[in-house]
């Protein structure tokens, strides 16, 4: 991983092989406030979850039993892929295929714990996730063979930020992002991952 380390960089390493990389000011303030907008451009899909998603790849993507049409990439999001290659493999050309979007409208919405391990997703390569708008509290559970278990983690994703997973994280942890307790606005997730095939 060729991430330029930074003093607010917070590096967290967890059992079996896997880390955690967080940035809490990938971006300004004044860029990740603007940005935070970029979501009144993106047709978004409404599946039952608890959240509206969209997916801007190079290809379909099915997962959870929903096929999604790729969307093509707008020059916001190619941008923010280009800083994202850079930062994790130090230079770009495509290494991230696609990007699929959340919206958290609300403190009511949120993600279930789950691992990202669907067989298109290559395993134990960096995951890396933007975050623009409400801070959201980001929660991982081990469900690894160790004894005892380690404690549950957790990280609140900031405005502007860059979360990156690696190693074995995805086999051994579930992650999530819970109901908020208190009121929160809405927030914007994009998690770039690579696939090894293209469907």
């Amino acid at each position: 991983m060729n991430l330029i380390k930074t003093d607010l960089t917070e590096i967290t390493y967890l059992p079996n092989g896997g880390n955690l990389v967080y940035v809490p000011g990938f971006y300004s303030p004044e860029d990740a406030e603007e940005l935070s907008n970029l979501g009144t451009d993106i047709n978004w899909e409404d599946h039952g979850s608890p959240r509206l998603v969209a997916w801007v790849g190079d290809f379909e993507y099915s997962y959870s039993r929903i096929t999604h049409k790729a969307a093509p990439w707008t020059s916001t999001l190619q941008a923010i892929r280009e800083k994202v290659e850079k930062s994790v493999f130090g230079y770009s050309n495509g290494q991230y295929q696609g990007v699929l979007l959340n919206l958290y409208r609300d403190e009511n919405d949120s993600v279930a714990y789950h691992a990202d391990n669907e067989p298109m997703i290559c395993q134990d390569t960096t995951i890396a996730s933007v975050s623009f708008g409400a801070a959201r509290s980001f929660r991982l559970k081990y469900i690894g063979p160790d004894r005892p278990k380690p404690k549950n983690t957790k990280i609140t994703l900031e405005n502007g930020s860059l979360l990156l997973m690696s190693g074995a994280i995805q086999k051994f942890w579930l992650h999530s992002i819970p109901k908020s307790k208190v009121p929160v606005g809405p927030r914007i997730n994009l998690t770039f991952r690579r696939y090894s095939e293209n469907k």
